[in-house]
């Protein structure tokens, strides 16, 4: 029996530990209330924002399609948690490029849409983006013939090859005009290194492979010259060939514009390279804009457009419109997997010096053996944009990419590059699409020796290597790699460039000596990889899933379900575990719940759906139904 003090003691702790308890109860409740309001606030705030455009979208009154082209331009769609993030934090402006095709693919074919407007600001994204972007628009404007208005506030290369697309191009009166065409600027700094002290030995399997050059020379090598031509000729080729088409010019006078390079405004309209001079007409919910008046001898400023509607709203008001495709649910889908960044052996999970945006056979595998292993997915698209990397783990991630290929019809797309070991797991598909302005090829190996040999007389710092290793001087900075040392180093990259070039020739389907003659380490464009052979067709995602859709043997005409690999739950334990974890819980924000009926919804669902996931859990038995709350994530699960 504890003494009495004790007990008092006793009771005040643990009175102390419920305090602490319920307040954090008590906490979690209102910020899982925040969120799940937030949820409601944001899927409501799109319906609501979608009933003006409902009266406007009539077959008496045609309506114009707005797009707001501004800030990064990417392949995938942001995951919930993002979502949110970029509400509260109000991150740049977006464009989806799934969402924005399917948009336009329905505005083509409906009569309440009379044009597209496009406003057209500072964009980010790679060369492969936009031409997928161009695509997307030009598609649309073909097949619709219904007019592309486009206004710019400044001109460069890529903005002006996307704004080509269209029927009519209207420049801001003070915007510039930059048209040098595709450039590569090469910095080298040998010298700048030897005076440091440090000199390095590169060794590499493929002329062409000129990472490192930089570091041990002070200007580019004839093979890189050779290369970076080449590449720039391809890409300024693809440009002028796109915007002649889409401005209706002689490629003669196209190539002239990027000759010049620069203009004024008046010499743009002059020239043909814009058609009007003047200002963005009103967006569809600028309800506070009053436009200026325009002084003498300045362009008139177009008024607001009443009748326009976002590509966002457009779509959530054709949703369930009867003459899109007949959707098939009951027969699978297509899975698509996407390999984006640098490929390293790390894992994302491994901790806070892994890259979360790179790829790793961890990682890659997990998707590849779902994809492998479920019923539902009848063809695979596996989406690489990643300039190399490990040949290790290349090598290991190839492995279950050909398990993959070698089950189920496998198509690869091609993003901003499939470069190096980009396309060394590439090259086990059926068939590989790229974008005309992809960069891929790169097929070789390069290694270098670095050594600070002399650090001691530049700067007084020595090094002392103490090892049993014939291979001691490979191993230390401080001392210069020996001929035998060298010629190891040499050995084990020509082996790995032999596995490389015997692994694209099966994949590809191809003799070693092709590929041994395209290989060298050279890098291509994505219209010179087809030409070799390396690529089969250009097109982008889109592309690259009908592909698959075809291959799947289902109906050309239908559309089927793209299913995407999800990382598994997690409980609150779990995601307290350790930083890293909590990062990965993060990414999992929603609202779910679980057995013995597993549902779930997040706010891209829609209000309704995530209604009936809470209502399902709050009907249930008090006995049957556990709570976790936490600031990230609603878990309603049954036990």
């Amino acid at each position: 029996m504890a003494p009495q003090h004790t007990n008092i003691f006793s009771r005040i702790f643990f009175g102390i530990l419920r305090f602490i308890r319920n307040y954090f109860i008590f906490v979690g409740v209102l910020v899982t209330l925040g969120w799940v309001a937030t949820i409601l606030l944001i899927s409501q705030g799109s319906k609501m924002e979608i009933e003006s455009p409902l009266t406007s979208l009539s077959s008496t009154e045609p309506s114009a399609l707005w797009l707001e082209l501004s800030g990064k331009v990417s392949e995938e769609e942001p995951s919930f948690s993002q979502l949110i993030f970029a509400k509260f934090m109000g991150s740049e402006h977006e464009v989806y490029l799934p969402k924005l095709r399917l948009a336009l693919k329905r505005a083509a074919k409906d009569d309440r849409i009379k044009e597209l407007i496009i406003n057209v600001m500072p964009v980010s994204a790679s060369a492969a983006e936009y031409a997928s972007l161009r695509k997307a628009i030009a598609d649309y404007r073909e097949a619709s013939g219904k007019p592309v208005r486009v206004f710019m506030a400044d001109i460069s290369d890529w903005n002006y090859y996307i704004a080509s697309a269209g029927t009519n191009i209207t420049l801001n009166p003070t915007g510039e005009v930059a048209l040098p065409g595709p450039t590569f600027q090469l910095i080298y700094f040998g010298d700048a290194l030897k005076k440091l002290g440090v000199s390095i030995d590169v060794v590499r399997a493929g002329k062409y492979k000129s990472a490192f050059e930089p570091f041990v020379q002070n200007k580019p090598s004839e093979p890189t010259l050779e290369e970076y031509n080449s590449m720039q000729k391809s890409l300024l080729d693809h440009i002028v060939a796109a915007v002649s088409n889409g401005r209706g010019k002689d490629e003669s006078t196209v190539r002239g514009w990027y000759k010049k390079s620069f203009f004024t405004t008046e010499e743009a309209v002059k020239a043909g390279i814009v058609d009007n001079v003047g200002y963005t007409p009103q967006k569809p919910d600028d309800e506070d804009y009053e436009a200026p008046a325009a002084k003498p001898g300045q362009p008139k400023v177009e008024q607001e457009i009443a009748d326009a509607v976002e590509i966002e709203d457009y779509l959530a008001v054709t949703k369930h419109d009867k003459h899109k495709q007949e959707q098939v649910t009951n027969k699978g889908g297509i899975a698509l997997i996407d390999a984006i960044g640098q490929i390293n052996l790390t894992s994302r999970s491994a901790g806070p010096t892994s890259d979360d945006e790179g790829i790793n056979p961890e990682d890659m595998r997990r998707q590849l053996r779902w994809a492998l292993e479920n019923p539902e997915v009848k063809a695979v698209v596996l989406r690489i944009s990643s300039p190399g990397g490990s040949a290790v783990a290349s090598d290991m991630i190839w492995n279950d990419v050909k398990i993959l290929a070698n089950a189920k019809p496998l198509v690869v797309s091609m993003g901003a590059y499939a470069a190096s070991g980009g396309y060394y797991i590439a090259a086990p598909a059926k068939r590989i699409f790229a974008e005309p302005t992809t960069v891929t090829g790169s097929i070789g190996v390069i290694g270098m020796l670095p050594s600070a040999e002399g650090f001691e007389d530049k700067w007084g710092v020595s090094f002392h290597m103490i090892s049993s290793s014939d291979r001691k001087q490979l191993l230390d900075l401080g001392a210069k790699a020996t001929a035998e040392d060298k010629a190891l180093l040499e050995k084990n990259i020509a082996a790995v460039y032999k596995t490389f070039i015997l692994k694209v020739a099966e994949g590809r389907n191809m003799p070693i000596e092709k590929v041994e003659a395209i290989a060298q380490g050279r890098v291509y464009t994505g219209l010179q990889g087809k030409d070799i052979g390396l690529v089969d067709e250009i097109g982008g995602a889109d592309a690259a899933l009908r592909s698959a859709k075809e291959l799947a043997g289902f109906d050309k005409d239908k559309l089927y379900p793209v299913l995407r690999y999800e990382e598994k739950s997690f409980s609150l334990s779990d995601c307290l575990k350790r930083p890293s974890q909590m990062a990965q819980c993060l990414k999992h924000a929603g609202v779910r719940s679980g057995a013995p009926e597993l549902l779930s919804a997040t706010a891209l669902d829609g209000p309704e759906k995530v209604a009936r996931t809470v209502a399902a859990w709050a009907l249930a038995p008090q006995r049957e139904r556990t709570l976790t709350l936490w600031s990230g994530y609603l878990s309603l699960a049954w036990q």
